[in-house]
């Protein structure tokens, strides 16, 4: 699974491409960002019971809980209006969407391998044959766990992560700031990519 920083540069990206052109909406950037790492709350749960790793990739690793975490989401940020809703709501389920996204494009070194995409109306792991993100070595004894995320393995795996998405994110950011994108849908075929 991609660690935090990773989740964080396709929240960024999201926004990037999503965001509202409105004024005052500040709020709907960090937002995104939150639902782009939400679904890794799940080790809050495992501490509990002191395994931080038990409770990984299971039920908040759902579009269900997605698509209703969004929606949430989205009426707190609406209460003063529910002329953003539908917007908000699509910004922050793209955003929580890429989590899960991401993960399945990661190596899973634990049993069940991927996560329950199709929760609750399946218990079915799904992950992608395809892996391009590493795993992300951690103590499973909740003492250790923070402290077993400082190593060589991981900070490659973040170094990747950063190299690939922050690709993605700094694209993204390119194309919406010059408006290319915008601009040519929609233009003659003479007219195309003109500034």
């Amino acid at each position: 699974m991609p660690t935090p920083v990773g989740h964080l540069l396709s929240g960024i990206s999201a926004y990037t491409i999503l965001k509202p052109a409105r004024p005052n909406r500040k709020w709907i950037f960090f937002a995104a960002l939150f639902m782009a790492v939400m679904p890794d709350f799940d080790f809050v749960f495992g501490f509990f019971v002191d395994n931080p790793n038990r409770y990984h990739h299971h039920f908040t690793h759902s579009i269900f809980f997605i698509t209703v975490m969004s929606l949430f989401v989205a009426f707190i940020l609406a209460q003063n209006s529910r002329a953003h809703l539908l917007a908000d709501f699509v910004l922050l389920t793209v955003a929580g969407l890429s989590h899960l996204f991401l993960d399945m494009l990661a190596v899973d070194t634990s049993a069940p391998y991927g996560m329950p995409l199709f929760w609750p109306l399946s218990e079915k792991y799904v992950i992608s044959p395809v892996s391009i993100f590493s795993d992300i070595q951690r103590a499973s004894h909740s003492g250790r766990f923070l402290s077993s995320l400082f190593n060589l393995h991981n900070l490659v795996a973040v170094g990747k992560e950063v190299l690939i998405l922050g690709s993605i994110t700094l694209f993204c950011l390119y194309f919406k700031r010059y408006g290319i994108l915008k601009k040519n849908i929609g233009a003659k075929p003479g007219e195309r990519f003109k500034r």
